[in-house]
């Protein structure tokens, strides 16, 4: 097993490539795989990203955070509220989906559920504004559900 930082910036060099097949087949079961520490440890990594200029860096950020374990509170509410910026402002939709992904895999939680499913209406209403909905249910398979 790779330790966080090397997978991290292995994602974000796929990212910047746009090699999203090495992204979904290579690191992200590498991300679901870690342990608790190295879990929290990649989630800090991936954190100073979080509003990186390039929208591949943001994507690849999202994306590893959805496969990500995060038991640490801290580093947990640090992360969802870095998730709930990125899908309220990004202007891209790939960030702003796999942001949402995150937050509905996170819904049920007792201290964020209320807000996340808040933020996830307005991102319904963003998302068919900006037109992004049928790309985005081809593309994040999670979301397929959620715009029906």
């Amino acid at each position: 097993m790779a330790s966080q930082t090397p997978l991290v910036e292995a994602l974000f060099e796929a990212a910047r490539q746009e090699d999203w097949g090495t992204v979904d087949d290579q690191y992200l079961p590498q991300f679901a795989e870690l342990e608790e520490n190295e879990a929290s440890q990649a989630a800090k990594a991936l954190l100073t990203k979080v509003e990186d200029s390039d929208p591949n860096i943001r994507d690849g950020v999202a994306t590893a955070m959805v496969a990500l374990k995060i038991s640490d509170r801290a580093i947990l509410k640090e992360t969802v509220e870095a998730m709930f910026k990125m899908v309220s402002t990004d202007p891209e939709r790939y960030p702003a989906g796999r942001a949402a992904a995150f937050l509905l895999s996170r819904q049920d939680d007792e201290e964020f559920g209320e807000k996340i499913k808040m933020t996830l209406t307005e991102f319904k209403a963003k998302a068919q504004s900006q037109g992004w909905v049928e790309d985005l249910k081809e593309n994040i398979p999670s979301l397929a559900s959620f715009f029906g």
